[in-house]
């Protein structure tokens, strides 16, 4: 996927902020590639079931 330099800017800043926002904010945003694994244990178990 090819992502134009705007979007890219954008993008990276969205990153700086979100980790600048996890010292007050018990959020995370994750890679969708990531998303997945890291529901383990709130979404999901380790079999896949719905929790």
């Amino acid at each position: 996927m090819r992502v134009d330099a705007e979007l890219r800017g954008q993008l990276k800043q969205l990153k700086t902020i979100s980790e600048m926002a996890e010292e007050w904010v018990d959020v995370e945003i994750f890679n969708p590639v990531l998303l997945e694994r890291e529901q383990l244990g709130y979404s999901m178990d380790l079999e896949g079931n719905s929790l």
